[in-house]
């Protein structure tokens, strides 16, 4: 008998304003400590991968943004570790209210 597939799902947010792209410098993650990468993160158990964005969005920018806002973009599978696949969803966040602020020590805003 084989094992189910198991994933992590994780989300990621591309705030897109006037052509420009948000994105944050990974720190203090031991993961990729340096690159650039769009708003992210896994899903907590019983959300929604909107729920999910959202609150990632709002924990590491502190800008609010509504689920009508956001459009799935991009659907990938990702096998970097075998022992832990990710399934992420990438969506454009096109509105939001606020002025995104860094909000955690795992980034630094550019």
């Amino acid at each position: 008998m084989n094992d189910r597939f198991k994933v992590t799902p994780a989300v990621f947010g591309l705030l897109i304003k006037d052509n420009n792209i948000l994105l944050l410098r990974r720190a203090n993650t031991g993961w990729l400590d340096g690159y650039y990468d769009p708003l992210a993160g896994h899903l907590e158990a019983d959300e929604s991968l909107h729920e999910g964005l959202l609150r990632e969005v709002k924990e590491e920018t502190g800008v609010d943004a509504n689920p009508q806002d956001l459009k799935l973009v991009h659907i990938y599978q990702n096998h970097h570790a075998p022992a832990r696949s990710y399934i992420g969803f990438v969506f454009v966040v096109s509105r939001w209210k606020g002025e995104p602020k860094l909000k955690n020590h795992k980034s630094a805003m550019i």
